[in-house]
């Protein structure tokens, strides 16, 4: 399962998946999200996350995964990643996944109150 989920925009993504990304608002569905992350890729940009950390749990019925990562990016440093799979036809497909970037606790109140003033 590792290995066909190195990068969460490898493997296989069916339309109903839906990807939340770092901005607040962000909710990408199905074919919007496939087209958004072409958009970038096709013209050999777009963005690496390498993991540093995975944990992935099995549901008892094999067909279903949920996990959680730690990644890197050179602009945001570290991530986390979370997010839901479902095996169909021996490929695991991204359902549900979820990017955020982690604040430290003596920054929330600063970060809270600025996201606050952008709205």
């Amino acid at each position: 399962m590792i290995r066909r989920f190195q990068h969460r925009h490898g493997g296989s993504r069916e339309a109903g998946h839906v990807a939340r990304r770092d901005a607040g608002g962000e909710r990408w569905e199905g074919e919007e999200d496939r087209a958004f992350v072409h958009r970038y890729f096709s013209q050999g940009k777009g963005w690496t996350y390498v993991p540093s950390s995975r944990s992935i749990t099995v549901a008892a019925d094999g067909r279903t995964a949920w996990f959680d990562e730690r990644l890197e990016n050179e602009w945001y440093g570290e991530c986390r990643g979370t997010g839901v799979l479902q095996l169909r036809e021996g490929e695991w497909n991204i359902e549900q996944y979820n990017l955020s970037i982690p604040i430290q606790n003596e920054l929330d109140g600063e970060v809270v109150a600025r996201i606050r003033d952008t709205r």
